[in-house]
Formats: structure tokens, sequence, C-alpha cells
């Protein structure tokens, strides 16, 4: 596992993860910093996002439990056990985990939508998801899209948390989008992997870095392509809602 996350304008928190050892090397222009050991429990799950000028992570340690934290402290912000993480987001300046909780006793899981710091405004987004679906989230301005199944399913929560079953179109080209997103993705960490694989130095690779960077810039015009097609449908459904309204 590596993933990048630009902090500032020339300044990126890089983090990789070698066993159940979680490592993070801040890089400020051409300048890598050592290696900095965050966790020696991990297993899997790692997101992070930007939240009031600080980094937050999660991820799935080796006794079954959800931590959240942040790179400027490291403090356990957030615990819950029997759940896989699936995502962060910022919403309306609210932190939100998104994770998949089992059903006891029956083969369904629920999507929940947690706000650590709020969790009275925590709620269920999905509550019939078969265990073995592969649950896929992509976070836009105009609000969450939410994709699992096959034939898949896809949804858009706006920033209230409400939920809407899109049509079919919609889905279709949610699909490509996300296809592309998806490989840019596989090149990117295959990129960032052989980096750390070999054992250079990030300066020798300022070359990969740019082509990184590059790569990165064009997932997130996919991205902009994709929140277009959230803003045709918000939309479609303001004038739906439209004509019900006396």
């Amino acid at each position: 596992m590596v993933k990048i996350y630009e902090l500032q304008k020339e300044q990126w928190a890089i983090f990789f993860d070698r066993g159940k050892q979680l490592i993070m090397q801040y890089k400020e222009g051409e300048r890598v910093g050592r290696p900095i050991l965050l966790a020696n429990d991990y297993v899997g799950g790692f997101a992070a996002v930007l939240f009031e000028d600080t980094l937050y992570y999660f991820y799935e340690n080796d006794h079954g439990e959800l931590l959240l934290r942040n790179i400027r402290d490291n403090m356990i912000y957030y615990q819950l056990q029997e759940s896989v993480p699936l995502h962060l987001t910022v919403q309306d300046e609210a932190l939100l985990c998104w994770v998949l909780e089992d059903k006891k006793g029956q083969d369904m899981s629920v999507l929940k939508c947690i706000n650590p710091f709020r969790p009275a405004a925590s709620r269920v987004i999905l509550g019939e998801i078969p265990i073995q679906a592969d649950v896929h989230i992509l976070e836009t301005s105009q609000g969450t899209f939410v994709t699992w199944g096959n034939p898949p399913k896809l949804y858009w929560i706006d920033k209230r948390l409400a939920i809407q079953e899109l049509a079919t179109s919609d889905r279709l080209r949610f699909e490509a989008q996300e296809e592309k997103i998806r490989q840019m993705g596989e090149e990117i960490e295959h990129l960032t992997e052989s980096l750390e694989e070999k054992g250079q130095n990030l300066l020798e690779k300022d070359i990969q870095m740019k082509r990184l960077q590059g790569m990165i810039d064009s997932a997130t015009h996919q991205y902009e392509e994709l929140m277009h097609v959230a803003e045709q449908y918000r939309d479609e459904a303001v004038k739906w809602r439209s004509k019900f309204v006396f």
C-alpha cells in the first residue's frame, strides 16, 4: 500500500506499509523527511482526508478495530469494533467515516456514515448489503456516490445524507468514469510502489514524481466531470420535486 496526500502547496504526506508497520514520510519541495512510524498493528483499510488543517486517517488493526487518528498528535480520536473501514470524507465542515458493519446472525452488512465528533449525527445509509458485496464510495462537491452489486446499483447521497437511487443512464456514465479513475489509480500505485521497492531516494525519481502528479491532475479532472453528472442529476431532482410541491 502506498498513498500520497497533498497537505498544501509543495507539501505532501506519503504513507506506506511494511508488514504491520504503518509509516509516513513528509515531502516538501525536493526534500524528503525521515520515515515516521505511525502504528505497528496495521492490517488494512487505510483512508485519509484533510480536515481542520491536519490530515486524519483511519485503518483496521490486528485486533479487528477501526482506529481514527491524525498526523499531528497520532492520538486515537475514534475507535470502533466489528466494522470495515471504507472511506473518509468532509461534508459541511464535518468529518465523516464510512464503514460497513455486519448484521449479527445474517449474511448482510449495514453501510453507516459516522461523525466521530458528533456521534448523534451518525446514521445508517443502506441497511441491506450482502456481506460479499464490493462497495465503492466516491466523494464530489455535490455529495457522495455509493455503488455495489452485480448488476451494480448506484446511489447518490446529498450533503444532508439523504439518499437517492440513480437511473440506469446515470449509472452507466458513472461506471465509465469510475473505470478510468480506477485504471489511473492502479498505475499511480504501481509507480509509487516501485519507488519503495527499489529503495531509491525520491529525489532521484523526480521525473516519476512529476509524471505521478500529472496523473493525479488527470484523475482530478475525471472527478470534476463526474461531479458535473451529479450537478445535472441534482437539477433534475429539483425539477421533479417542484412538480409535487404546492
